[in-house]
Formats: C-alpha cells, sequence, structure tokens
C-alpha cells in the first residue's frame, strides 16, 4: 500500500510536471527537458523546443526556458523517479486534448530548434502558403502524427478483438482533425513490402514496455510536420510511446527521417483526458475553388524571394530572435545553443536569404542513416515482387520498370515487359498471378527496361480469338499468329527499329503489331474498359492505360518515384511536356477521401501510388522547371545552370551523383528542352 501511495503520488506529480513540460529532445544520447521559468532580462530561448509566445489559454507573458539533460538510457518515467508498472494499460477512450504549448509560435519560417537537414531547409524556404488553397490539395490532411499535435486532437480509440481468445489484438484510433484513422497492430505481423502503398496514417504496430505502448509506423505518405513548408519525407519511420496515467493519455513521437531531418526529432507536448461523454463530430472535406491560383500551377517562391517574416535577416521579432537561429538545424537543438544566442546579431548587415540555395563544392546530398531503421520488403536483385494493386490488376517489381498484369476471363494483358534478362522471371511472376493465355501487351515508352522483354513474353501469348487467323493488315496487321499482340503509340514502334542511342534494333518477335497514332486507343478486356492515352512528356511517344473498373492507371515513366524523371529531349521529350501530363493523371486520377486513395497508379519505377503521390511529383517537376526557366531568363548558361544545382530541396530524395540517370543529366535535359 505504501508503494501504491507513493506511486500515486508520483503520477500527480508527473500531470503537474507535464503542464509546465514544453518538450523533450533526445539529443546526443540525452533527453533534453525544456521547462517554464519566470522571465529574465534577455529573452532567451531554449534549444530543443524553443519555447515561444503564450500559453494556449492566453494568460501570462512569455517565458524563457532552462534545459536538463537526462541519459536517453533510462526511460522519462524513471528519469522522473517512477518505476514503470508491469501491467498492460487499456487505450479505449474518448481522449480530449488538454491546452499545450505548440511549439513554432514564432514568425513564420522561423525553425529553430527543429534538427532538419539542409534539404528539408530548402524545400521550406521555397514553400508558398497557396499551396494549400490550390485545388489540388485543398483536401490534403494533417498526416496522423502531426493532428495529434494540434488543437483539433480529439481522438477515439476501440479495441478490436479476436473472437477465438478474446484478446485485444489491434486498436483503432480516429482522430477528429480531418477524420484520420489509423489501426495498430498488437498481433506481430510484420510491416508490408516497401513498394505497398503508403498513407497519410502509415501502418503501424505497436509492442508493450510495462505499461506503454510503444508503436512503429512505417508507409507514410510525405507530409508536413508543420504549415510552413517543414516537410516529412515518404522514407520516415514514427516511433510513438503511449502511456495512460490514470485518466490521462500521454505520447512521445519520436520521427528517423533520412531525407528531411538529421538527426531524430522527438516532440512530448501531447495529453489527453478522457470523457467518454464528448461526441466526435465529424470533419469531411470537399475539393472546392478557394483560390484565383490556376487549376495545375504549382505555388512556390524562387530561391531567396520568400517574403516569410521568418526568413527574413532584416526582421526582428519580439523575441530578439537571432536570424542565425531561425535557420535552425540540430545544432539548435544542443543543450549549450541557448549559451550562443546572447552573442549572435539578431539582424546581421549583409545577410542574404538566397544563401541557403548555394551549393558549396563537395556538398553531400545523399540521404542520411535511418537510424536504425531500414524499409524492409523490397526484391532481392533477379527478384521479382509481385503485389495486387486492386480490381484485377497486380504490379511486378523488380524487372527493371515495373511491370502492370491486368487478369480475368479473357486472358492477361501486361503493360511494359521489363528487361531481356528478366523475361523468364516475369514469366513465373505473370503464372503465378493467371494461368490464362497472354493476349496483349502494351508499351508505355520504347525504352528497353519496359521494352527488353517483349519478345519472349509476346512468344509465350496467343493470339486474340477474333482476330482472323489470315488477317494481315490494318490495325492489327499480324506478324505473328501464335504470339500475343503487341500495342504501342506509333513512334515506338518507329525506335524499336531504329534505336535513337544507335544501339541494336530490339528483336522483331517483340515489335508492336498493334500501333496508334490518334489520342487515344481503347479496348475492352476482362470484362473491362481499358483506355490507352498518347501523354508525351519524357518523349514524344509515351502512353498512359487507364482501367477504368479496376480503377488503376498505369503511368510509366511519366511517374518515377525512385528518381528524377528521365526526359529526353531528343526524343521528344520536355519538361513542360511532363507537367502538361502530370496535370493530366491529376484530373483522371481521382482520390477517395483527402487527397488519397481511389485510384491506385503503378509507376514506371517505385511504389504503388495514388494521387497524392503524383500531384507531389507534378510539384517537384514544376518547382525545377522554374527555376532552371528563372536562370535562362537572368542568361545563365547550361554549364552554369548544372552548376548552381537548381534541385534544392528534393536531392537528397530524388537525386543520384552516379549511375546511368544522373542529377546533372535530368538538369542538362530540362534546360535543353527550355532553351529550344
Amino acid at each position: 500500500m505504501a508503494i501504491d501511495a507513493i506511486r500515486n503520488a508520483a503520477r500527480r506529480k508527473i500531470i503537474q510536471n507535464l503542464q509546465w513540460l514544453h518538450g523533450i529532445r533526445c539529443v546526443n544520447g540525452y533527453y533534453l527537458l525544456v521547462k517554464r521559468r519566470e522571465p529574465s532580462s534577455y529573452p532567451r530561448r531554449t534549444a530543443g523546443m524553443a519555447y515561444r509566445g503564450r500559453m494556449m489559454s492566453g494568460a501570462g507573458p512569455a517565458p524563457a526556458a532552462t534545459g536538463y539533460a537526462v541519459a536517453c538510457t533510462l526511460s522519462l518515467m524513471l528519469a522522473l523517479g517512477i518505476a514503470p508498472a508491469a501491467a498492460q494499460m487499456d487505450l479505449t477512450g474518448m481522449w480530449v486534448p488538454l491546452p499545450r504549448n505548440q511549439d513554432g509560435s514564432g514568425d513564420t519560417g522561423d525553425a529553430a530548434g527543429i534538427p532538419w537537414s539542409i534539404d528539408g531547409r530548402r524545400r521550406a524556404h521555397s514553400w508558398s502558403a497557396e499551396e494549400f488553397d490550390t485545388a489540388e490539395w485543398v483536401c490534403r490532411p494533417h498526416a496522423w502524427n502531426y493532428s495529434i499535435e494540434g488543437p483539433l486532437s480529439q481522438i477515439r480509440f476501440l479495441p478490436i478483438i479476436d473472437r477465438a481468445t478474446q484478446r485485444i489484438i489491434a486498436y483503432r484510433g480516429h482522430i477528429q482533425m480531418e477524420q484520420q484513422e489509423t489501426v495498430i497492430w498488437l498481433d506481430g505481423r510484420p510491416h508490408p513490402p516497401a513498394n505497398a502503398p503508403h498513407t497519410w496514417s502509415g501502418f503501424t504496430t505497436g509492442e508493450w514496455e510495462g505499461d506503454v505502448l510503444v508503436t512503429t509506423t512505417t508507409h507514410l505518405k510525405e507530409a508536413y510536420m508543420r504549415r510552413t513548408g517543414l516537410m516529412r519525407s515518404d522514407r520516415a519511420t514514427v516511433r510513438t510511446r503511449w502511456r495512460r496515467i490514470g485518466n490521462y493519455l500521454q505520447a512521445t513521437t519520436i520521427l528517423y527521417d533520412p531525407i528531411y531531418f538529421s538527426e531524430p526529432y522527438v516532440r512530448s507536448t501531447n495529453m489527453w483526458v478522457n470523457m467518454p461523454e464528448r461526441p466526435m463530430s465529424p470533419y469531411p472535406c470537399e475539393e472546392a475553388t478557394e483560390t484565383v491560383v490556376p487549376r495545375g500551377s504549382v505555388s512556390h517562391f524562387l530561391p531567396g524571394r520568400s517574403p516569410l517574416p521568418g526568413l527574413d535577416p532584416d526582421r526582428a521579432d519580439e523575441f530578439g530572435t537571432p536570424y542565425e537561429a531561425k535557420l535552425g538545424g540540430a545544432h539548435t537543438t544542443l543543450p549549450g545553443y541557448v549559451d550562443e544566442l546572447a552573442g549572435m546579431e539578431v539582424a546581421p548587415d549583409g545577410a542574404d536569404p538566397a544563401a541557403v540555395f548555394e551549393r558549396p563544392p563537395g556538398e553531400d546530398i545523399a540521404p542520411q542513416p535511418l537510424w536504425g531503421i531500414e524499409p524492409q520488403g523490397a526484391p532481392a536483385p533477379g527478384e521479382i515482387q509481385v503485389l495486387p494493386v486492386q480490381g484485377n490488376v497486380h504490379a511486378l517489381f523488380g524487372a527493371g520498370a515495373n511491370i502492370t498484369v491486368q487478369a480475368g476471363e479473357d486472358g492477361v494483358l501486361v503493360v511494359d515487359t521489363g528487361l531481356e534478362s528478366m523475361s523468364e522471371a516475369v514469366l513465373e511472376a505473370i503464372r503465378s498471378i493467371s494461368d490464362g493465355p497472354i493476349r496483349y501487351i502494351v508499351n508505355t515508352t520504347h525504352t528497353r527496361e519496359h521494352t527488353g522483354g517483349n519478345d519472349v513474353i509476346a512468344a509465350a501469348g496467343e493470339q486474340v480469338p477474333w482476330r482472323d487467323a489470315n488477317y494481315s493488315s490494318g490495325p492489327q496487321g499480324a506478324l505473328g499468329r501464335d504470339k500475343a499482340s503487341v500495342i504501342a503509340y506509333l513512334n515506338v514502334f518507329t525506335r524499336m527499329i531504329v534505336p535513337p542511342d544507335g544501339g541494336e534494333p530490339l528483336p522483331e518477335g517483340g515489335w508492336p503489331d498493334n500501333t496508334y497514332s490518334t489520342p487515344w486507343k481503347r479496348l475492352h478486356f476482362n470484362d473491362e474498359p481499358v483506355v490507352i492515352a498518347h501523354r508525351p512528356g519524357t518523349s514524344d511517344s509515351n502512353s498512359v492505360v487507364l482501367f477504368r473498373k479496376s480503377d488503376v492507371v498505369s503511368a510509366g515513366d511519366l511517374l518515377d518515384l525512385t528518381r528524377f524523371p528521365r526526359v529526353d529531349p531528343d526524343t521528344g521529350g520536355s519538361i513542360q511536356a511532363l507537367v502538361d501530363a502530370l496535370n493530366y493523371l491529376i484530373s483522371i486520377v481521382a482520390p477517395a477521401e483527402n487527397s488519397a486513395g481511389g485510384t491506385l497508379v503503378v509507376p514506371g519505377r517505385g511504389r504503388i501510388a495514388d494521387y497524392a503521390e503524383v500531384a507531389y511529383y507534378r510539384d517537384l517537376v514544376g518547382v525545377i522547371r522554374d527555376r532552371i526557366q528563372d536562370m535562362i531568363d537572368r542568361g545563365m548558361s547550361r554549364e552554369e545552370v548544372i552548376a548552381a544545382g537548381p534541385t534544392w530541396g528534393y536531392d537528397a530524395r530524388y537525386g543520384s551523383d552516379s549511375g546511368d540517370w544522373t542529377t546533372d543529366m535530368f538538369v542538362g535535359a530540362a534546360y535543353d528542352s527550355l532553351a529550344r
């Protein structure tokens, strides 16, 4: 009883402390606890959360802060003198957020205390608030890990119970802010393969550490961590520690992002009280026009031209925050950094906001280490991975370019065939989906990673039953009767015979025998309308394939989630045509809710996508197009533009300085297409 009394008293003390606790940062092996204290003569700000502004209730002056370091190897509760209980707690309840101190209460653009990477900073310094009002993004939600930070973070947790054992195998969570939902699986199931679709809430599993539920979330879409351009990439992992303390729920999130953060980002301002009587209000969203920005345009600021007050070196905020500190970075989270602020100039003379975009010689643009958390489930070299998409459609990964397979009673339709060397493995993968005859092959472009397997895979197929065996002319002119029909835009056929690189022609058995030169071609196959549309982008021969009943689009090279787009001006490609093609994709890819789900997209490379990935990719291509065009207008040469590196903010995610398609090659090709 005495131990219980001590523990209960300690828990009450925790709640009292948490009302004063502004945040926690794990920095170089230590927790930094940032607590309020009375104002001093100098309006100091802490490292870590860098508290500014009033409490959310509006009462009291803006406090400064003091940091305390506690070894990370101890749990926070132990650090506060509390031994964790061994029993697992029940998260079931209607959890209403308590007033909290949200970081980021200074000028918009101020990032002091944020351990972001150079790409994270550059991405944010290009951000425009108009982005939120464009038709493409008006229903983009706060992602789950951001939603729990906000004032509308009321959460309902309900258990999912296994009927046979009556054990809780998962919790289903619903958050008020834009109706985000998650499932925390507790039954030991693995995370999906790396090429599976990503969502705003991701895929979450949990394990109990005493009475703390530790969850791991992967498969997250790119999303903002603040509505000021601070982004979290789609390669991030989020660890959350949930603890119920009587009628209160507390969460600490740790973000691991190798793209936009140089160190883990810890946030612990979240606390709720259980109020079962509180109703959950709906939060629907319907696409609408909210701005004069034309549909299809990309809102952003060119380097050094952002009007955000936090990025203005000549502006002094009410706290006297030095401009250097506002630039953020991991060093601004260190406990001793607060002592350096007094020696900094608030508005230094000659500071240039564009300096953030200067690329020093030898700058390392590679992603940061992921702190021991690596994505799992990607196909090994030489392996083909088969994943269901939806409806009649599957996707094959690992054969070069991605392959789309539609199967049903009429047989099999294959979109692209991968590299020649992978043909037998591709055939085996197709047979794992269906034993039906391969009737059609559709090529989305002419390059060999899309067409290399045509000869072998077409030969393994059969002619369309209703094509007369003696038919030898017209749109289905037969090059061989005992083979699948190969469909492509006319220019694909031309470039297979005379390759643009001067190499050997592809084998004749893989040449298209069913070409089209009109805006689209339509089939009805496996009880499904199939629309093949010509959309020039990376070349003048790109096609997009829409399976209307399955609600799947095979996008080919127009969407490449692994690198910058392979634009080839020598074969009629251009960066402007690619933006136009991506806008076309946005128009036919219909999200189910909150700019996600609905129509799914098989890209030329990378994981299964949906509307959000297409819109993000359109944005990056549009931003880089505008930057290069601005440099051309200012008289910069091709070499000067490449050296300037106009891919700022996207290099760690999509860039490469080696291989058959580098960042410099992309910039050069984009320059050539705009300068013509």
